[in-house]
């Protein structure tokens, strides 16, 4: 229902734009004729925190039932990548900044176990992406015309995670196996931020931290269909892949686009 109000009043004032330079009072948006009203994009790269409670119990077992191993498997909780977004619209309003943005954001964590047997080499490679994408809106406060400071962004967002398992023996070719959850699960953000305007107004340059909520239960052989058992002793499906987010934070290139003011 705000989605909808929001949109309504984004098209009123637009079609009374003319009218409301003629005469103040149009439709009793007199003061709304004063607002800056912006869309645009973004650009940015961080990190992503993550509790992997399932598939780091899965590596443990790995690393146990291969005492050979010359470098272990390390645990997963850790990925780092880009984010893109944009702002569907943002109203400006004296000291307040009003915005709605969607995003689209990728990271990605990569570990290895490593074996020598023979003078050869072999090679395990796990390589986690992890997906999000969404909704949000945010409330800002204007400090002055280099500053803003977002104070509070939150965010509905799907969430998808992709994990290769390659292996590579000697100079033999590798081999693989890719997985990935089935369904997209729910989470959110909540984020808090700092922006500098070098060239004010339509530029800036963004810090953003905060935290995100989400949890993929589940993992599915792209090729079998099967699901991944809890670990390779056990013929139990995992319910647990990834058990929850963490602490988030990325730098991103802003650029403003007005449209109506």
């Amino acid at each position: 229902m705000k989605k909808t109000s929001l949109v309504l009043v984004v098209v009123t004032m637009l079609t009374c734009s003319n009218f409301i330079k003629a005469q103040s009072a149009c439709c009793g948006l007199d003061i709304l004729g004063g607002m800056l009203l912006e869309s645009g994009v973004s650009g940015g790269y961080g990190f992503q925190q993550f509790s992997a409670t399932g598939l780091n119990d899965y590596i443990k077992v790995y690393n146990q039932n291969r005492p050979a191993l010359t470098k272990k498997m390390k645990e997963f909780g850790f990925a780092h990548g880009w984010k893109i977004g944009a702002n569907l619209f943002q109203i400006q309003n004296d000291n307040t900044l009003i915005g709605l943005n969607v995003f689209y954001q990728q990271t990605k964590q990569v570990n290895e176990a490593t074996a020598s047997v023979n003078n050869v080499t072999a090679r395990r490679e796990y390589d986690l992406t992890l997906i999000s994408y969404g909704i949000g809106m945010s409330y800002s406060y204007v400090i002055n015309k280099h500053f803003d400071y977002k104070i509070i962004d939150l965010k509905f967002d799907w969430n998808k995670a992709k994990l290769v398992n390659k292996y590579t023996e000697g100079t033999n070719s590798p081999t693989e196996e890719k997985l990935e959850n089935p369904d997209a699960a729910i989470g959110g953000k909540v984020s808090t931020g700092l922006l500098y305007y070098p060239f004010p107004p339509y530029i800036s340059l963004e810090i953003i931290g905060g935290y995100s909520y989400f949890a993929i239960d589940e993992m599915q052989f792209e090729t079998t269909k099967q699901f991944l058992a809890k670990n390779e002793n056990s013929f139990e499906q995992m319910d647990n892949f990834i058990d929850g987010g963490g602490f988030f934070a990325f730098a991103q290139l802003n650029i403003a686009i007005p449209i109506f003011q």
